[in-house]
């Protein structure tokens, strides 16, 4: 009974994943963007314990991008 569920909820699994696929894509691209921070923040020369890398990695995995600056917002910037 056991094996019948895990393979049916397996099944069901594949079935969503198959016919939306954009949480997929977002998942996969967290886990790169996780890696990459995990392994960048192991060679920077601070000393982080393990813990520490994975909070800060999930934490700027997690963050959007910010939006690349507009023409119109060096025009109107006040200069110095």
């Amino acid at each position: 009974m056991r094996r019948r569920a895990s393979i049916f909820g397996t099944l069901a699994a594949v079935t969503i994943l198959a016919l939306h696929p954009g949480p997929v894509c977002r998942a996969v691209n967290s886990a790169r963007s996780f890696g990459r921070y995990f392994r960048d923040l192991h060679s920077a020369e601070a000393s982080l314990s393990p813990v520490e890398r994975v909070v800060f990695s999930l934490v700027l995995a997690s963050t959007p991008p910010a939006p690349p600056p507009s023409p119109m917002d060096a025009r109107h910037r006040p200069r110095t």
